[in-house]
């Protein structure tokens, strides 16, 4: 993979791989930068949730190169670029947003989206005492899994309290109601509330304008 060539870098002598390489220490400074103006991932505010996001992009960037110079594992380094094709979409299509209050209103149900598939495969995990844990140890394993569970519950009431919060919550009620019940951050219009962009339709819709920062 690391052989395929551009066109366009071949005539300044660049291969396709030190130029991500090459993007990658500049998007990193400006990171670096960016996290010590937003240092957490708070999510009451998006510029910090934001940078997480971008970090978390950052790093999967850098298990690709590893991937392709390292492992040679082409199915593994393919799956790695979707994810990140279908991230940075996911990005554009929430921050990109037209208004102020429909990138917070997709903000919060992303949020939910990730914190509902969470605790659904924490509700799946079950725990025993076996000879291999303690009583103490099955203890101390069970209080983390509930605090880990109250913690997400927490961060969905925050979300749908934020949500409903909206200007525009006030006017589109009902089909916000049917996005939280859903999860669906990712429908088309507010007008159109049983219909929403899936793996065959592109996450970036025309009309989006600037990001929201």
């Amino acid at each position: 993979m690391s052989k395929i060539i551009i066109p366009e870098l071949k005539r300044f002598g660049y291969s396709s791989m030190n130029t991500i390489k090459a993007f990658l220490l500049l998007y990193g400074y400006e990171v670096g930068r960016l996290k010590l103006k937003y240092p957490t991932n708070d999510i009451n505010n998006p510029p910090e949730y934001k940078t997480f996001i971008i970090d978390k992009l950052m790093h999967v960037v850098s298990t690709y190169i590893m991937v392709v110079e390292e492992c040679h594992d082409y199915a593994t380094a393919c799956t790695i670029v979707r994810t990140l094709i279908d991230s940075v979409s996911a990005y554009h299509l929430i921050y990109h947003s037209e208004t102020n209050d429909e990138m917070l209103l997709r903000h919060y149900l992303y949020i939910l989206d990730g914190t509902s598939q969470k605790l659904e495969i924490l509700k799946r995990r079950s725990l025993h005492i076996t000879e291999k844990i303690t009583p103490q140890e099955y203890q101390e394993l069970s209080d983390q899994l509930s605090f880990t569970k109250n913690n997400i519950m927490r961060d969905q009431d925050v979300c749908v309290r934020n949500i409903k919060s909206l200007s525009i919550y006030k006017s589109h009620q009902q089909a916000i109601d049917t996005f939280i019940k859903d999860c669906n951050w990712k429908y088309i219009s507010i007008e159109e509330i049983n219909h929403k962009l899936d793996s065959n339709t592109s996450l970036v819709p025309y009309r989006t304008k600037k990001t929201i920062l």
